[in-house]
Formats: C-alpha cells, sequence, structure tokens
C-alpha cells in the first residue's frame, strides 16, 4: 500500500470526477489486482526472496483518511480502527471486520470457505484485507466476493470546529484498550510531553508497559490549536 495507493487514488477516474467513495473502493480493490499480476508477482518475489511461496505471505489491513474540504471519508478493510475525537470525545467511524459477523460469515461460506474459532479456515481471524492471496483462489468470484476481500467500507463524516484530532490505529491497540481511554492516554501524554510523537510513545508503553511489538497508531492534528504539538 504504501508504494502504491496513493499514486493509484489520484489515478483513479472516479477520485478525479469527486466520487470519493467509490474511488477508495476501486483503489482497494486495485491493490489486490496488482498483487495478482505478473508484475505485482514479481515486486512481492523481489521483497519477499527466493524460496518464499508469494501467495502465503500475510497480507495487512487497511484503514485510510481522505479529507477533501470539510468532509471526512475513510476506507477501512479489517480490524484496524479510525476515531475522530470531537469534545474530547471518541467517535468510531470504522467497523471492525471479523469472520463471527453476520454479514462476513455469509460472505466467508458462500465463497466456500468456513468458520471455526472466529476465524476463516480455522487459520485468520480477520475477514478483509489487502493480499492474503491464499484466502482468495475462487476464481468463479470477483475479488469483493472472496472468503477474504480488500473491499472497504467507506464511510463519510462532516468535520466541524468540534474536531479535534484523527486518530488510526491497528487491533493490537483496541484489543487493549477502549476508545475512550485511548484518547484520554492519548491527550496526557501530548499535553504532559507537548509533542505528539512521544505522545504516541506515551500511550503506548501505557498499554504494553513498553513493549510495543503489534501496536501500531497514527494520528491528525484537525484543531489548530493543537498545532504546537507537533
Amino acid at each position: 500500500m504504501r508504494r502504491h495507493f496513493v499514486d493509484e487514488l489520484l489515478k483513479c477516474y472516479a477520485f478525479q470526477k469527486g466520487c470519493y467513495k467509490e474511488a477508495l473502493k476501486q483503489t482497494f480493490l486495485q491493490m489486490d489486482k496488482m498483487l495478482f499480476s505478473k508484475e505485482g508477482k514479481k515486486e512481492l518475489f523481489d521483497i519477499a526472496g527466493a524460496g518464499i511461496d508469494i501467495e502465503n505471505i500475510p497480507g495487512c489491513t487497511g484503514c485510510v483518511a481522505l479529507i477533501v474540504g470539510n468532509m471526512l471519508y475513510v476506507g477501512n478493510a479489517g480490524d484496524s480502527r479510525c476515531l475522530l475525537v470531537e469534545n474530547n470525545q471518541a467517535i468510531q467511524i470504522t467497523k471492525d471486520h471479523v469472520p463471527t459477523d453476520p454479514i462476513e460469515n455469509k460472505r466467508i461460506k458462500d465463497a466456500g470457505s468456513f468458520v471455526t474459532r472466529g476465524r476463516i479456515g480455522g487459520r485468520i481471524n480477520m475477514s478483509r484485507a489487502i493480499g492474503d492471496l491464499e484466502f482468495k483462489q475462487n476464481y468463479t468470484l470477483p475479488l469483493e466476493k472472496q472468503a477474504m476481500t480488500s473491499l472497504p467500507d467507506v464511510f463519510e463524516r462532516s468535520l466541524s470546529s468540534m474536531s479535534q484530532m484523527l486518530i488510526i490505529g491497528c487491533d493490537g491497540v483496541f484489543d487493549t484498550a477502549t476508545n475512550k481511554e485511548v484518547v484520554t492516554l492519548l491527550s496526557e501524554g501530548i499535553k504532559g510531553t507537548g509533542s505528539m510523537a512521544k505522545g504516541i510513545e506515551y500511550l503506548l508503553e501505557k498499554l504494553v508497559r513498553g513493549e510495543v511489538s503489534g501496536k501500531l497508531l497514527m494520528m491528525f492534528f484537525l484543531d489548530s490549536r493543537w498545532s504546537k504539538y507537533r
């Protein structure tokens, strides 16, 4: 995603026409189309090295925020999460994609797979992601209907003077703390250290007692009054 997502989004006809929700959907799916292509597999091979089964390389969740004017668009595929903070309150923008969700469960079964112990095929505990090509091998179905799909849910919301910050974190953060706890600790850390980066470090250290493996978080200030903490 890091190498290609922005370029593909900007090239997308829907984006150029101002249809941002559709553009995010198409670009997420385009990431998988590129991975299935001959060129994409070669790029994966160059990154992973010889002896690696390309189709068994783990994929990744995708949570992308796009701000146009005062409108926020968030595309999400997987169990990462996006929070909008308004008046110091956490508003969850995205929905976690897990195999036990009824909508996800039906798509998984319709694609010929199954869910056991909360995992697709008993193996993976999220139901949408970019990559994870081994779960996208039903060639009678389009990408959006595979057991594991990269098709995102796209959420739209107006921003206002009450909008303070945007937080995107992986499941390792939100498995450890509630949305409210994340916002409270992050605000404490930023104000206490005077730095956004150090505030994030403060949050992660509080959550995992110094062990930050598997805990990834990004944040963006939306309110200029917080800019002094950059």
